[in-house]
């Protein structure tokens, strides 16, 4: 698992795959520094060749996100898969989008569907209702979710995904220079 591409003096950090847990305690970190600040996390969308967001980890992301006192700027650029889509959707601050993003909406899993856990069918009906309570506080509608479609920027800013486009060209985000660590 790599390190993702963070800015820790200007609160950027981004999330791209196969780092949840790291973005989920850099987001708390920032959070505790200075909660007024806002936070700017961009969403890369993923290719065939890098893993999906798992459905549990973007719903964990999401929590994270809604519970902390910093805004949470969001960001989206690429092919945005539907996980990656509910971060985007989470942002308590500004939600950008790339001008020629595209967001790839599937159905989601239901009763009976494997939810990428070996769990009890219990377990499977608790993961529903969450997903259900967040799409509801993040005012999505489930239909969005029932069959496969593919939204760009003004359809998923019509669909309250996000709230505007990066399109102008003097950039709302200013580029910073980036140190590994």
């Amino acid at each position: 698992m790599s390190e993702p591409l963070t800015d820790y003096s200007a609160r950027i950090l981004c999330l791209g795959h196969e780092v949840t847990t790291t973005i989920d305690g850099l987001l708390r970190l920032q959070n505790t520094r200075d909660h007024k600040k806002p936070i700017t996390l961009y969403v890369v969308g993923t290719t065939n060749s890098t893993p999906p967001l798992s459905l549990g980890d973007a719903v964990t992301l999401c929590s994270v996100i809604r519970s902390l006192q910093s805004p949470v700027q969001t960001c989206g650029m690429g092919f945005i898969q539907p996980t990656q889509a509910l971060v985007l959707a989470a942002g308590t601050g500004k939600r950008w989008l790339l001008k020629h993003s595209v967001i790839h909406l599937t159905p989601m899993p239901r009763k009976g569907y494997n939810l990428g856990f070996n769990g009890t069918h219990q377990q499977k009906n608790i993961f529903e209702t969450q997903f259900e309570a967040l799409l509801a506080e993040l005012k999505l509608s489930p239909s969005l979710f029932q069959t496969e479609q593919h939204l760009d920027a003004q359809q998923a800013i019509a669909n309250n995904l996000a709230d505007e486009t990066i399109n102008s060209p003097q950039p709302q985000i200013k580029a910073t220079h980036y140190e590994r660590r």
